[in-house]
Parts: structure tokens; sequence; C-alpha cells
């Protein structure tokens, strides 16, 4: 079955309706994608916008922070993530804060109630998961997965093991959804996953089967290295492997790709079970997942790599930077992993159609915001923005006024912008910033938030 030639399209979906009719109606708890959800694949004005507020340097960004090519701020210091191996990870050891740094952008942007850290045993040490979940409007019993493994590894895997491929690409694509889909309402529920162990058999996805089960999952999305590509052919690996409800997936990434005109190809693979990355702790469960990778493998030359095999030389080892990516590729895997994401999950609509319009009035020392009134707003966030308002998003109030006033001391220079937030937690988009030019002034020691 050659799904990844996207004029058999009709053909391909004929096929898929005969597998599910044959296949019968799914367990509860186990059940796949209806047949009528590719119909969700075939792209929409939403998805399209959505993708229109990521980037190929805001994706680069994240993978040259997680891989020891950018300092990182974390409460305040800077550090230089060198390594993500797991044991290196809860070590608290100042050149792994992989894990710590994940957790703050994530209470920047979301309740503390939707992040879950899933704690689990290995070879006596404590490590964990991330669990970031974003409750469905419709249908919340309804799961979709997207994760991605946090860890790497090298020979030197307590100082050095960057993995820009294995896998700040996943990581990276992880973080992008993280950032963009609180401003956008689901049908489905999502649930982005950060593992760890997965260098060391697959220790944390295998955790969360057990720990959590399977209950509610219509699908798993695995980003496990992807973004080299030094044949330039375009062209990458989606394992869908034997279950032929994971060909479901396959197809609707397939089908995402030829409706966003990506100029990507595919080796789809259902004949056989790569069982090398976290996607495997679902299918052994009987939950429909597939794998997003590199074209790691030999496969058949009428797929789309044909027959060729354009494997990263320096998977596992100190090499795996990210200079030896090609970031155009791989920022198109990422936009279709996002894109069959928010689709599968049946995006719905944007969160607020406007953003709040917001004043600076430099006052006595001080400086006050002042916004407009946002339809179905709850309370505002503050952000604070850096640098002349090119690096953003580092939340300093929250408050259900429309006015706020900072007499901290700032950096020269700063921004602020302001987001709306829903009862129900769904944000506006930022604002556009308002730069405080003043080059300094002094502190107050009474700050007033309002």
């Amino acid at each position: 079955m050659k799904l990844h030639q996207f004029a058999c399209r009709l053909p391909v979906l004929i096929l898929l309706t005969a597998i599910l009719l044959l296949t019968g109606t799914a367990v509860p708890g186990h059940g796949y994608l209806p047949l009528q959800d590719l119909s969700l694949c075939t792209g929409s004005p939403l998805v399209s916008e959505l993708l229109t507020h990521t980037s190929q340097e805001q994706w680069a960004t994240w993978i040259r922070q997680f891989s020891g090519g950018e300092t990182i701020e974390l409460e305040g210091k800077f550090y230089r993530i060198t390594t993500r191996f797991s044991s290196a990870l809860f070590s608290n050891a100042p050149n792994a804060r992989a894990y710590d740094y994940i957790l703050q952008w994530l209470s920047f942007w979301y309740p503390e109630e939707w992040i879950k850290e899933h704690a689990f045993q290995f070879s006596g040490e404590t490590w964990n998961n991330i669990i970031l979940t974003i409750p469905g409007s419709k249908t919340p019993e309804e799961i979709l997965l997207a994760t991605a493994h946090l860890d790497s590894l090298s020979p030197d895997p307590l100082h050095l093991a960057p993995g820009a491929e294995d896998n700040a690409s996943g990581v990276a694509t992880l973080m992008e959804m993280a950032r963009l889909f609180r401003h956008y309402r689901f049908a489905r529920t999502i649930r982005l996953i950060w593992f760890t162990g997965e260098e060391q058999g697959l220790i944390g996805s295998k955790a969360y089967v057990r720990d959590y089960g399977t209950s509610g999952i219509v699908g798993v999305l695995n980003f496990d290295m992807f973004g080299y590509d030094r044949d330039e052919d375009r062209c990458f690996e989606i394992h869908t492997g034997t279950q032929p409800q994971s060909r479901t997936l396959g197809a609707c990434m397939e089908m995402v790709i030829s409706a966003l005109n990506l100029n990507l190809k595919t080796d789809l693979i259902d004949g056989y079970n790569m069982t090398f990355s976290d996607h495997t702790s679902f299918w052994e469960a009987g939950v429909p997942a597939l794998e997003v990778l590199e074209n790691h493998f030999y496969n058949a030359p009428s797929l789309g790599c044909a027959g060729t095999r354009d494997q990263n030389p320096n998977y596992h080892t100190i090499r795996d930077t990210i200079d030896t990516l090609n970031l155009p590729v791989g920022f198109d895997i990422a936009q279709a992993g996002i894109a069959t994401t928010a689709s599968l999950a049946r995006v719905e609509n944007r969160c607020f159609t406007t953003t709040p319009e917001v004043q600076l009035q430099p006052l006595h020392g001080i400086s006050r915001l002042v916004w407009t009134e946002m339809k179905n707003a709850s309370q505002y966030r503050v952000l604070r923005a850096n640098s002349g308002c090119r690096q953003t998003g580092h939340l300093i109030s929250e408050t259900p006024l429309l006015s706020w006033e900072d007499s901290e001391s700032l950096l020269p220079f700063s921004g602020y912008m302001v987001e709306a937030v829903s009862s129900f937690g769904c944000v506006s988009f930022p604002s556009a910033c308002v730069w405080n030019s003043f080059p300094f002034r002094q502190s107050h020691p009474n700050p007033t938030k309002r």
C-alpha cells in the first residue's frame, strides 16, 4: 500500500474504508480515529492561519537553546544546556537544565493544573515526564497525544550530549505547539508529553502507559529525530507499522502536507514495525501511533525517498549540533506535525479575534500600562519583552483590571505586551509591544501591582 502517492488519494481512502470496516468497532480506550476525521486533513483556513504564527527562526531557536548553541534564562540566571542525558536532567547540574526550562515556559503559558510532572523510577533514580493537557471543548474525553523524548545520548553523556536532531528537533516542535495552541480552541483534548528515559529503552513512555493507561487516546504522533537532509531530497519517514488503524494517522499527515504545499516527500512505512522510539509503547498497548523520523532506513525504491538512506552520521555523538541540520526541511516537517496535530484535534476557532490595544503612560518614575477591554476576557496577562521588543514572553503579572503599574527596577529599554484570558483558559495573541525607552530609573521599595 503506497500511501505516499498524493495523486492516489482517492484509492487510499477507499482502501482505508475497507480496512476500518473489516476491523470493526474499536474497543473503548483503544479506539482509532473515525474515518470521517480524514476530512479534517484536507487543510483549513484556521490551520493555515495558525502556521503563520510560527517561523523557522523560532523553531531553530528552541533547538539552539536545547542543544547548547544559545544560552537560556531560567529563574533570572543564565545557563547553557550541553546535555539532556536523563540522569543529568534531574541532578540539578547547571549544564542540564532543559527539564526546568520547559516547565518555566509552560508555567508562563498555561494554568498550573494543566501541567503534570510524572515521576517514575529507573535504576535507583527518579526521572520525570512532563505532561501538558489542553482540554477539548466538545469531546474532551477524546485525547490526541503529540510526544517527543527530551533526553539525549553521547559517549560523554553527563557533559556533552547536544542531541540537536536527536531529539531537540522533536522537543522544539512540541514547544511550538505549546506556544501556539493556547491561542486556539480544539474540540478534542490535546496532550503534549516530553518523555525522558527514551535512550535507555523507552522507559518514560512505558511508565506513562503503565501509570496513566490508554483510555480515551485516539492517536499518538511521536516526533523523534528529523531535520538532517544531506542529499536535500526533502524526504522523511512516517512509520505507522502494521496496525491498520495507525495508517489513518499517516494518511492524514500526508494529506496535510499536500494541502499545505509543504514540498516534502515521505516514505510511509506500514510493512514492518520500527520499534526504536516512544510510539512503540503505544503500539504494544493497541493504540494507533506514528513516528516521524529522518530518512534513516533503506526502504522500497517505490516509496518517496526512492530507496536511498540519508542517515545522520552524528547520531548519538557530540557532533549532533544544529549546524549539521537542514533547517528549512526540518521546519517544514515540524509544520506538517503541528498542522496534523491541530487538524486531528479539530481546531475550532481562535480564542480572540483581536488583541488588546495597549498604551504606556510613564508617571512619576513608574511605568503605567492601560489597555482596551476585550470581550469575554476574565483577566489579563502582562508580559515583559527585552531587546527592543524582539525577545518576548516573560509573565510578570495577571490582573482583572484594565491597567497595571510597574514600579520595580527594569532593564533599560524594555517593553511590555498584554494578553487577554477567557474564563476557560483560552488566551489571545499578545498585543503590539509598547517600548519603555527611558534609559534608567530608580526602583521603588513598595511596587504596586494593580
